[in-house]
């Protein structure tokens, strides 16, 4: 066996008994809600979360493709002028 030494060795030499600070009090005194949101809570608190962060990377993966179409219908847009102003003068020309 190894040596207890430290803070360790003083409380076992002592007999100091420590409290259980996990189970402190008995778990069925403890009310239903109490006990749902100690279990549930966190768990509750991570999946929201979650679902806030997918949406955020989702309306912004969004946003971004609106805005490239905006940029490719701008550019198209000023092809199709480019090519009405060559038909145009074409035309004139005859």
């Amino acid at each position: 066996m190894w040596k207890r030494t430290g803070v360790v060795g003083l409380v076992c030499c002592a007999n100091v008994m420590l409290p259980d600070l996990a189970f402190a009090e008995d778990p069925e005194s403890r009310s239903f809600l109490r006990q749902v949101l100690i279990m549930w809570l966190p768990l509750a608190a991570m999946v929201g979360v979650w679902v806030w962060a997918i949406r955020r990377s989702k309306f912004k993966r969004h946003g971004q493709l609106i805005e490239r179409s905006f940029i490719h219908m701008d550019a198209l847009e000023a092809k199709l002028d480019r090519l009405i102003e060559l038909l145009e003068t074409e035309r004139r020309s005859k």
